[in-house]
């Protein structure tokens, strides 16, 4: 056999071998979200493959959070800070399963707390659940979210309200996914910038149908290339729109 003839099979074989494997792409982030009917909008920004800041801006609403980290360990959040004041949220990770994190406001001369917050993590990191008590000069609230996980997917979302002292039933919501990544990456982190009501967006998918037992919504994707979200829309119509980058 020739030279030019064995070039000519080792060349068939590479280009083969190339074409079958498949092209590895750095996970993407969600950079903004918006919402198209109020022009609300949610910016992320990510620094060393991690949660850099979140960013919640409405007609209404300013919202500014900044994530800091010792190592891999998420350490503190500090929220609206300005001159005047800010809110400090401190983490404090325990030998058990456990992640409790309070967050004081502090001023010049004074320093009030105003949120604690319990997260219990299952074997793999998933939140199991997640209680909430927080503290304002007008109102206190103490609300718990329940999850419940099946192949890396929050697939059900029970939320209850302990204020009275006692365990009241919210809602029990069933959530069914698609097979698509999900608008948020698979970061726990995101649970801070999302209210406990939505902390089914810690999914690996995207959430598609909910019931929670007397009426069944359904969520409608339109995706980009690489499978995310580049838009969806709600049971009610509302359309919201997704950017993203890749997270290195």
């Amino acid at each position: 056999m020739s030279v030019r003839a064995i070039l000519s099979i080792i060349c068939i074989c590479l280009a083969a071998a190339c074409k079958n494997e498949p092209y590895e792409y750095p996970p993407l982030g969600v950079v903004s979200l918006l919402n198209h009917v109020s022009n609300g909008t949610s910016t992320y920004r990510y620094s060393n493959q991690r949660l850099y800041s979140y960013l919640a801006m409405s007609t209404d609403t300013l919202a500014y959070m900044r994530f800091y980290y010792r190592g891999d360990q998420l350490v503190s959040i500090v929220t609206d800070s300005t001159k005047e004041s800010k809110k400090v949220t401190s983490f404090y990770v325990g030998e058990s399963a456990s992640v409790i994190d309070s967050t004081f406001l502090i001023g010049a001369d004074t320093s009030k707390l105003t949120a604690v917050r319990t997260v219990n993590y299952d074997g793999n990191g998933n939140p199991l659940s997640v209680r909430l008590m927080t503290w304002s000069d007008d109102a206190s609230t103490n609300d718990l979210a329940e999850l419940t996980w099946d192949d890396g997917n929050v697939v059900r979302l029970v939320t209850f309200n302990l204020a009275s002292g006692e365990k009241v039933l919210v809602r029990d919501l069933t959530i069914a996914h698609d097979d698509q990544f999900c608008l948020y990456m698979r970061n726990n982190n995101y649970l801070f910038t999302l209210a406990l009501d939505n902390l089914y967006w810690l999914s690996k998918n995207n959430p598609v149908v909910f019931n929670d037992g007397s009426d069944e919504k359904e969520y409608t994707y339109w995706y980009n290339r690489l499978g995310y979200p580049s838009n969806f829309k709600t049971d009610i119509g509302v359309l919201y729109g997704a950017t993203y980058t890749q997270v290195r």
